[in-house]
């Protein structure tokens, strides 16, 4: 998957991993991705904007986001979701919220996209 999304490529005798400046991949896809990571933590109604971008895992550091990529990800997200998740920059701290429990629709609406 990495050649398709050409986040990797060989030079001579070796491979370069490269980090996405702009939004290539198809914003349905990064949703998902991070709906589906924040479903694994132990806190599921918040996480940092850092560990989104750095931790082990994570949508930021498998597609290889930049910091304003991944913030305007995560500002798409809050409009297509109608504010369920709203991305919060409060006071210097970033993070994501998880204001309200939209799974089911959620999860449909992502996956209609995507197919």
């Amino acid at each position: 998957p990495f050649k398709e999304l050409r986040l990797i490529s060989k030079y001579e005798d070796h491979y370069e991993l490269r980090t996405l400046r702009n939004k290539e991949i198809s914003k349905w896809v990064v949703f998902y991705a991070i709906y589906k990571y924040m479903e694994k933590l132990e806190e599921k109604n918040f996480i940092p904007f850092s560990n989104l971008l750095n931790a082990v895992n994570s949508p930021g550091r498998i597609f290889r986001l930049s910091e304003d990529t991944l913030i305007s990800y995560l500002i798409d997200f809050q409009k297509d979701s109608q504010n369920a998740f709203i991305f919060d920059e409060t006071a210097g701290m970033k993070q994501l919220i998880k204001v309200k429990d939209v799974k089911k629709n959620l999860l449909k609406l992502i996956e209609k996209a995507i197919n």
